[in-house]
């Protein structure tokens, strides 16, 4: 299904192509520099597959480049490379989107290929850092469905009335779901249907979005034993099956910025019909305010798993945190980021094992950029 609907986008966008001027191309980049660091007593136990008691220059950082290329006044092309670190701290390049879109009037739209999902307020710029409150957005929420993009098609319907905007959004496909760690997990969400509602303001925006489809997957567990020789361990790797049937997921959301004050927040619940992982339900609340002409961005976010009905020993427990930011625009193109995210963990949560310790900080520098 996602091979003939890479094919089919990439035949009409061929089509189109042979018949327009390549000149005029946008090309659009962004990118991340950072260092994390987290407290926690066991130096080998990572923190969402990424961050460990010492020094890391890679987990958090990532560059992507965006061509969007418009043929008329109802076609245009975009296809976007992302580079991230993979389970072994190097940096992959993948091809995050890769979409052609129709517009048959101003407002009315359909992509098809790899489109981005409007499951969150901040879906359709997730990984650019410059664009976000935060180093890496809550984990506690974002990372309880870690799929971002299907191979599919979507349909996006805006009305407008004054000052009001709302938009409509019906999309189906195909998508990798995957996390990292010491326990990973590489997975597929076929026969996926889904729908978001916004309405936005000049100082409100709410957003509700909602997603269902079959959900199998392959576990790959790292296990660590004594060798014959001292002083060295072995690392075996095993697999095992997951599927969870159909799952469920819903979010909620809104965004407020009245003259200097920030405020958002989202709610997340996310099911199965396997009663191996049944449920999980988190929240986060974001306040923030402007300094020196909202060059400066001081901000606070508490966040919560507030549910985890999991009988899954690598993701069990619940989990909440506080994350005190700075953020500084240098300029249009650049934002400095300086964040302590201060993790309460009641069981194993996003470790890889029990961390040694109930508050664990998370030091996080980080530099965005955007051309």
């Amino acid at each position: 299904m996602r091979n003939i609907i890479f094919i089919f986008s990439f035949l009409l966008s061929s089509h189109s192509m042979a018949q327009f001027d390549f000149n005029r191309i946008n090309l659009n980049g962004f990118g991340t520099f950072s260092f994390s660091r987290s407290t926690s007593d066991k130096e080998y136990v990572a923190y969402a597959g990424r961050v460990k008691n010492k020094n890391n220059f890679v987990a958090g950082s990532r560059a992507g480049l965006t061509l969007n290329k418009r043929f008329d006044d109802h076609w245009d092309f975009t296809l976007q490379f992302l580079a991230k670190p993979d389970r072994d701290g190097e940096l992959s390049p993948q091809v995050d989107l890769f979409q052609l879109t129709w517009t048959p009037y101003s407002m009315l739209s359909i992509r098809t290929g790899r489109v981005r999902m409007p499951l969150w307020m901040i879906s359709e710029y997730y990984e650019v850092g410059a664009l976000i409150p935060w180093i890496r957005p809550p984990d506690e929420v974002y990372a309880s469905l870690p799929l971002e993009e299907l191979n599919g098609a979507s349909v996006n319907y805006k009305m407008e009335k004054g000052a009001i905007l709302a938009e409509f959004d019906l999309y189906g496909g195909a998508g990798n779901m995957n996390t990292d760690g010491a326990s990973s997990i590489r997975g597929e969400l076929n026969n996926a249907i889904g729908a978001s509602f916004s309405l936005g303001h000049d100082l409100l925006s709410l957003r509700v979005s909602y997603l269902q489809g079959t959900y199998t997957a392959d576990v790959y567990t790292d296990a660590i034993s004594a060798s014959s020789t001292p002083g060295t361990s072995i690392v075996t790797n095993t697999r095992s099956s997951l599927d969870l049937g159909h799952t469920y997921f819903l979010s909620l959301g809104l965004k407020s910025e009245i003259e200097n004050l920030l405020i958002m927040s989202e709610y997340a619940k996310w099911k199965s019909s396997a009663s191996i992982l049944r449920e999980n339900q988190a929240y986060y609340i974001l306040a923030g305010y402007y300094f020196l002409e909202k060059k400066l961005l001081m901000n606070f976010t508490y966040s919560a798993l507030t549910k985890l009905d999991s009988q899954i020993n690598f993701y069990s427990g619940r989990q909440k945190s506080k994350t005190i930011g700075a953020n500084y625009h240098v300029n249009s193109n650049i934002v400095l980021k300086l964040q302590d995210k201060i993790i309460s963990p009641e069981g194993v949560t996003f470790f890889e094992s029990d961390p040694g310790r109930s508050d664990i900080h998370i030091y996080e520098f980080a530099v965005d950029f955007v051309f």
